[in-house]
């Protein structure tokens, strides 16, 4: 994964409430990898699964080093996502991903992101 300024995941659907997604039946499922790519393509296979992101953080972990960690929680029937994830270092990149992220309709999503 590139050293990153930001790290942003896209959805192309705006989440349910967290009190929603607190029931019976719910799932998770741990992703964690230092490869953007790799970590993209995880997101998008969890989410044919029926699992949608929940969370995501980055750094030190125990077993691999630098990595990205997310998050991913399986709820009752739901709409399909696309994910998409962007992680750079420059501001210029950043700006024209995000650009063409917005473009095709896909919503920021994130620890802040509602």
């Amino acid at each position: 994964m590139r050293a990153g300024l930001a790290l942003l995941v896209f959805t192309s659907i705006i989440g349910a409430p967290i009190a929603a997604l607190a029931q019976n039946g719910t799932s998770y499922r741990v992703l964690a990898t230092n490869k953007t790519s790799t970590m993209q393509k995880e997101m998008q296979e969890a989410a044919e699964a029926g699992y949608r992101f929940a969370a995501v953080m980055g750094g030190e972990t125990s077993f691999g080093g630098k990595e990205v960690v997310v998050l991913m929680q399986k709820t009752p029937a739901g709409t399909p996502r696309e994910y998409r994830l962007l992680a750079t270092s420059k501001t210029s990149t950043l700006q024209k991903e995000l650009q063409e992220a917005a473009d095709a309709g896909l919503r920021v999503r994130g620890p802040d992101c509602v």
